[in-house]
């Protein structure tokens, strides 16, 4: 925030911003963002992307305690803000507020089914944050592509010189938020649709998280499998089960989110830790309503207490600040260090109030072995083996 912040509202110019999951980053880009809408004219000045509904709905929770009260001058002409995260409807009011959140699929086909919510969303807007840019980039890229064909010119088809000119006229200023800025997927859309010279500024340093956040391993091939059925993984499901089990009845788990990489496996892991007289629940990823409502009410009881193990996909995670949170755990290796950080970043943030935050990887072969000291080593963190 001391970093971004000023560097935000000192500059107009597209803007790579990149910092771990955790600092701050939502008020990072949402202060600079209020602060350039104007109150008094009506109209869409700013548009949020994130990457699903749940994130979206914090986000806008975030930027209506920032526009809560004021000046006499602001309680009279308030900052509005809106949501879009369901599709379109014929019949449906178009969000006509001065901030609209919005996730990536439902947005690109509004701007490109919809003349009439382009002709309100459009003309005015100065704005367009990109929030969790790297897993936009990566598994929303057509949506992205989308959204910034219409919102955008290329930065290529005007000359160096003209292209500050030309797009303060004619295109809102971008800003990708993330925890990392260096993968490809990221550096195609900044070189495509990004003008020159933009603004870079990366404080996110190779560790997972706060120095307080204790890392632990457990090997899952320590456990003799009598029940369950083999998995591609060389683990039955009932070692995983028995071994998360164990471990989460050893460490007084209370909430936790669970990473795993297979739906499939997530469905019947949940299952099996529920006969096993756990608490325990999968959040499915997907856009429909039926995925969105569960996912609602599994984080409603998670927050509540009434869930201790959450199981869930990486994307159902992204972005999302669970203030009562406690551990992670990762069923298997993830597939790179990035991935591996933005995990862990659910536990050990500013706003959790976690005496002890612990991340707990299920090691289940030579293969997440090897992954674990990969991540260990570029990280700088040693996990115990439990």
């Amino acid at each position: 925030q001391e970093t971004f912040i000023p560097a935000l509202l000192g500059s107009q110019s597209d803007a790579l911003l990149a910092a771990p999951p955790g600092e701050g980053k939502t008020l990072s880009f949402l202060l600079p963002v209020l602060a350039g809408i104007d109150n008094r004219a009506p109209g869409v000045q700013a548009l949020v992307v994130a990457p699903h509904a749940e994130a979206a709905l914090q986000t806008l929770t975030a930027a209506r305690t920032l526009t809560r009260g004021g000046s006499k001058r602001r309680r009279a002409a308030p900052v509005t803000t809106a949501a879009l995260v369901r599709p379109l409807h014929k019949a449906a009011p178009l969000p006509d507020a001065h901030l609209v959140v919005a996730t990536p699929s439902v947005l690109a086909s509004a701007l490109a089914d919809s003349p009439a919510f382009r002709d309100v969303v459009l003309p005015r807007l100065n704005t367009l944050v990109l929030d969790e840019f790297d897993y936009l980039a990566a598994f929303e890229r057509r949506a992205l592509e989308g959204i910034l064909t219409h919102a955008t010119i290329k930065a290529s088809h005007v000359t160096r010189a003209r292209s500050a000119r030309i797009r303060k006229a004619a295109a809102p200023r971008v800003i990708g938020v993330s925890a990392t800025m260096a993968t490809p997927s990221v550096r195609e859309v900044v070189a495509d649709h990004f003008a020159a010279p933009h603004l870079e500024l990366d404080v996110a340093e190779r560790r997972a998280d706060a120095p307080a956040v204790e890392h632990l391993a457990l090997l899952l091939n320590d456990y003799a499998s009598h029940d369950g059925r083999a998995r591609g993984s060389g683990v039955s499901l009932g070692v995983t089960a028995a071994a998360l089990a164990h471990t989460a009845s050893r460490l007084k788990v209370k909430r936790s989110l669970v990473f795993t990489h297979d739906a499939a496996d997530g469905r019947a892991l949940a299952d099996e830790l529920k006969a096993r007289g756990f608490k325990a629940g999968w959040l499915p990823p997907g856009a429909s309503r039926a995925a969105a409502a569960e996912r609602k009410r599994m984080l409603a009881a998670l927050a509540a207490g009434r869930l201790q193990l959450a199981l869930l996909p990486d994307v159902v995670a992204r972005g999302l600040d669970l203030p009562t949170l406690t551990h992670v755990f990762s069923v298997g290796l993830p597939a790179n260090v990035d991935q591996y950080v933005h995990r862990a970043g659910r536990v050990g943030r500013p706003s959790q109030a976690a005496a002890a935050p612990t991340v707990v990887s299920l090691v289940r072969s030579a293969r997440d072995f090897k992954a674990l000291d990969h991540i260990a080593e570029s990280l700088g963190i040693t996990p115990s083996l439990l």
